[in-house]
């Protein structure tokens, strides 16, 4: 019986204190969902533009192959995300603009956020 109260009295004793870090958190600022949900947001956006630009990417690749030139017609209907900022014979530069924008600078390069 004894050792029932004190399970009792830890779990309660455990709840009380997570909850009393949970209310100094919220006090001071220190849980900020809104700010986590942006975080997420972009996370899940990084990586949607790596995969969707890499796929541009070896579009790019092909038509440089074809054509001697990156500035080569790409059809990009099915990436309406995606934007051919500049093309020539060197080099490219695509944009991913959802709710944030990202861009890769080719070939060889690695998407990062901002804009051409």
């Amino acid at each position: 019986m004894g050792l029932r109260i004190f399970r009792f009295l830890a779990v309660l004793a455990a709840l009380g204190v997570s909850g009393y870090v949970f209310v100094d958190k919220s006090r001071h600022g220190g849980i900020d969902p809104v700010g986590e949900m942006d975080e997420a947001v972009a996370r899940g956006e990084l990586a949607s533009a790596q995969y969707v630009l890499g796929i541009v990417a070896g579009q790019l690749a092909q038509v440089k192959v074809l054509s001697g030139s990156y500035a080569g017609t790409l059809d990009l209907r099915e990436f309406p995300l995606v934007t051919l900022a500049r093309a020539d014979e060197l080099s490219y530069c695509v944009e991913f603009e959802k709710t944030h924008t990202f861009k890769l600078e080719g070939p060889g390069g690695s998407v990062v956020q901002g804009t051409c």
